[in-house]
Order: structure tokens, then sequence, then C-alpha cells
């Protein structure tokens, strides 16, 4: 993937992300739901994270936790990739598609890739089954 082309695309979506989370947190009505979810009756493995990333914003660790583990991770990515591109983009650098080039030729290996789909995995079982509830209530 060519520079513009990572910058138009993670800037478009981080700033779709960030506006799906600002409706969210003002409670606006939104009528979408989880396709998958919808489909199957079950939560994919980032169900929950909305209100995971809402719950982390009004200061609520725990039950941020309950709702997806992976909320913090993608609240970090979304206060990070806007500031970082713009950076880039005033500064003339290309210090976010550097990170993205290693990034992806880490990711191509089993000792990078293996332990994220263990996480996805156990994100998604606590999803079906709620194994992290007991934790936090």
């Amino acid at each position: 993937m060519r520079r513009n082309q990572l910058y138009a695309i993670s800037g478009i979506v981080a700033l779709l992300g960030s506006a799906w989370i600002v409706l969210n947190y003002f409670q606006v009505s939104i009528p979408l739901s989880c396709p998958f979810k919808s489909v199957t009756s079950l939560p994919c493995p980032s169900c929950g994270t909305t209100t995971g990333i809402v719950e982390l914003l009004k200061g609520n660790y725990a039950m941020a936790a309950l709702g997806n583990p992976l909320s913090y991770l993608l609240l970090l990515m979304a206060v990070t990739v806007i500031p970082w591109i713009l950076g880039d983009i005033l500064f003339k650098t290309d210090t976010f598609y550097r990170f993205f080039l290693v990034a992806e030729s880490k990711l191509r290996m089993p000792k990078f890739y293996m332990p994220l789909i263990i996480i996805l995995l156990l994100v998604w079982a606590n999803n079906l089954f709620g194994i992290f509830h007991h934790l936090f209530c």
C-alpha cells in the first residue's frame, strides 16, 4: 500500500470511528447493530467495544473491560492515529507509514500473529460466555 493511500484510509477510518464514539458517548440514537450478531444471534469478537470505549471515557475502567477488553487498544489507536498522520503531513515525514510497514512485516510471522489470534479468540470466548464477567462483578 502506498503512503497516501494508507494515510487516507487510516484517517477516514479513525475519523469515522471517533465520530461513532462521540455519538455514542452523548447517547445519540443510532439504529445500527453488529451484522454478525444480526445474522447469527451471537456476539462477534468486537461486540461491546463501543460500550467499552464510552465507559473508558467516563472513567469506568472495570466496566470498559466488561464491555470488551479490546476497547483499551482501540481508544489508544483512535487518539494516536489522527495526530500522528497530521504530524507527518505537517512536518513532511513518513513515520506512520514506516511504522505500518514494519508492523505489517512482523505480523506475517507466526510468532507475532499467533498470540494476537489467541487474544482475539479469548476475547470472543469472553463475549460468548462471559468468562471474565465474574472478575469485575
